[in-house]
């Protein structure tokens, strides 16, 4: 969903596939990332895959906080060279873009622009009236609550 909204936003000419990521997000023009188009991060291509700075469990919702860590960071392979599945990066990295060319948080703007009108009942972020439609994730005792 995240992708789908980054797509709406190129088809509007909100975003340019092959722009610099810094046109939008200056901050991210650090440690070689400069010239790093917006295709790499839809293509898993950018280096981003992770964060050099551990992150707690809590961290992951500091929004600011994730994105200008991998604003500054520096990519962990040559950009656009190898492929690596960006599992926990990719939303922050999109829905960054879509914030900035939007103003408005990816789940804003996934709600405004897509399930709402739609009448879907799916959720980028959650209100706290759905709270107890929601699972507890639990972790195994032997793994970290940080990574």
């Amino acid at each position: 969903m995240t992708i789908l909204c980054t797509l709406m936003c190129v088809d509007r000419g909100l975003l340019d596939l092959d722009a610099p990521v810094a046109k939008y997000w200056p901050e991210f023009a650090q440690e070689g990332k400069e010239n790093l188009p917006v295709r790499y991060i839809l293509s898993h291509t950018s280096g981003l895959p992770g964060w050099d700075e551990k992150l707690t469990i809590e961290d992951y919702y500091k929004w600011d906080k994730v994105v200008s860590s991998l604003a500054s960071q520096k990519p962990w392979w040559e950009p656009g060279t190898k492929s690596g599945y960006h599992a926990t990066t990719h939303g922050y990295l999109l829905g960054e873009l879509v914030r900035r060319v939007t103003g408005k948080s990816l789940g804003t703007f996934f709600r405004e622009e897509v399930t709402n009108p739609l009448g879907a009942d799916f959720h980028i972020g959650l209100s706290e009236e759905h709270d107890p439609r929601v699972a507890e994730m639990i972790f195994p005792p032997q793994m970290s609550q940080s990574t």
